[in-house]
């Protein structure tokens, strides 16, 4: 038991290492699915893309413009910025899991052994959806006015080292629209060292062959939840072994992995919620001072605020991307200081809570969906032993909203920035790239939830450890 122990505790350590050992592999090799010698599915066609992009890394060549006759370079520079193991760890729903995880082994520990498993997951680091990569191709304009702004300059802001690299700076062609959405490299390599961890801590409950009486998966339709259920279970039974699986879900079981979507599309349009504090967090004068103070002190600003806030948000937005895509410490970052950080994820927590957190009385209840069908999964001692579902933010939020876990007392709203830095609902600890919220049962009587690795403390619980007979009435809302 001790050395068994020690080793899993060297593993979590080597987690990093492993990762960015991965990065140097073939490409077509990592993520490679399907049954038959020869034969590539879409996960290890999207890998090997993704693979080209992660080294290039969104940096070219430098611009020869920038080099012609005369000096064309700044006369001093700034300091160099230390931001990024702050923005890992404020960085929202675009973060890499592994950027800034942190686990407690013992509170896996229960008072028998784990006898079943019930998972929820979002699927791995994606590629930007269509409408994200249209605004950030407006980044390659918006480099050419901050270098136009300090070319010849007696000073930039910018240290020596992030000039060179923004006038290296361009938007990767491998961003295409073709690729939209897609599971990149990165997102292959967490999903399989995320796998390691789960069969190392319930070896007997992630057994090596799969039957149907022991494993029940299933995933959305799109293709990077289908390749997220791919890599992690390719991982727990072999090679290619998850290709003979047929765990799209069908009928009545997209409720279980699309339950937001079917709640909108039953919608009247007269029930339809809108985000109000999200654009009125924009307006406020916390943000809005700091989109004037960097847009004018990098050299881009215009005469039209929404088109300065707009440029704002694309530099964060690409400074998170690069950072999950490539772990280059992106040049976009570096324009950003701790407190506009903290300003950039409030913006970002805003928006999850109002489009599918809290924020509204008619989302607490969406999910009850899956909530029942965890508790049925649990209560019964019978039927498979792993249950895994691959799915979205909206839908894995919601089921902790319907969980009521991670509730504050007070609402965060546009006004409150200021009173709520010690919120429980954040982005960046709750809704990662590869983000997954477990339930194990131990024994017959008790049972822990995790998210994201995290014990939950429900107030119903002893310190995170439920009474398996105390689940109907905990989630009473949901099963009466």
């Amino acid at each position: 038991m001790k050395c068994s122990t020690v080793l899993f505790g060297l593993a979590l350590t080597l987690i990093p290492l492993m990762i960015n050992e991965a990065e140097g592999g073939d490409p077509n090799t990592t993520g490679r699915s399907g049954s038959g010698s020869g034969s590539r599915s879409r996960v290890s066609q999207t890998a090997a893309s993704s693979s080209r992009m992660a080294r290039k890394g969104g940096y070219a060549q430098d611009d020869s413009s920038s080099t012609r006759s005369g000096r064309r370079i700044p006369s001093s520079y700034g300091e160099e910025n230390p931001i990024f193991d702050f923005i890992r760890a404020h960085g929202g729903n675009k973060q890499p899991y592994f950027a800034n995880r942190s686990v407690d082994e013992s509170k896996f520990v229960g008072p028998s052994q784990a006898t079943k498993i019930w998972m929820l997951f979002r699927h791995g680091i994606r590629s930007a959806k269509e409408r994200e990569i249209n605004k950030l191709s407006g980044l390659t304009n918006i480099r050419k006015r901050i270098i136009e702004s300090f070319t010849n300059a007696d000073y930039c802001p910018l240290s020596k080292t992030n000039w060179l690299k923004l006038r290296k700076w361009s938007l990767d062609a491998s961003i295409s629209q073709n690729q939209g959405q897609m599971l990149t490299q990165r997102g292959v390599q967490e999903l399989q060292v995320l796998a390691d961890i789960y069969k190392t801590r319930f070896p007997k409950l992630f057994v090596k062959k799969y039957t149907p009486k022991k494993y029940n998966i299933l995933h959305s339709i799109e293709e990077r939840n289908k390749a997220s259920f791919r890599v992690f279970f390719d991982r727990i039974f072999g090679e290619g072994k998850s290709a003979g699986i047929d765990a799209l879900a069908q009928g009545a079981q997209e409720d279980l992995v699309e339950c937001f979507r079917a709640y909108e599309q039953n919608l009247h349009p007269d029930q339809k919620t809108t985000n109000v504090e999200e654009p009125r967090f924009h307006n406020t004068n916390t943000f809005a001072s700091m989109v004037v103070r960097i847009s004018q002190q990098y050299g881009f600003a215009t005469d039209n605020y929404e088109n300065d806030k707009e440029s704002i948000l694309s530099m964060f937005e690409m400074c998170r991307y690069e950072e999950a895509w490539y772990r280059n410490e992106s040049v976009w970052c570096t324009f950003f200081q701790p407190e506009d950080v903290l300003v950039l994820e409030y913006a970002s927590d805003l928006h999850t809570f109002y489009d599918y957190g809290y924020g509204y009385t008619q989302f607490l209840n969406i999910a009850c969906t899956t909530v029942v069908d965890m508790l049925t999964h649990l209560l019964s001692n019978n039927g498979p032993r792993v249950t895994a579902y691959f799915t979205h933010s909206p839908e894995l939020l919601l089921h902790l909203v319907a969980m009521r876990a991670y509730r504050d007392p007070v609402r965060i709203k546009a006004n409150n920035f200021n009173d709520m830095h010690d919120r429980h609902w954040k982005n960046s600890k709750l809704d990662l790239f590869c983000s997954h919220f477990t339930a194990v049962k131990y024994g017959k009587n008790a049972v822990k939830f995790f998210m994201n690795e995290q014990l939950i403390y429900l107030p119903w619980c002893n310190q995170g450890l439920c009474d398996i007979n105390d689940l109907y009435s905990g989630f009473s809302h949901c099963t009466s």
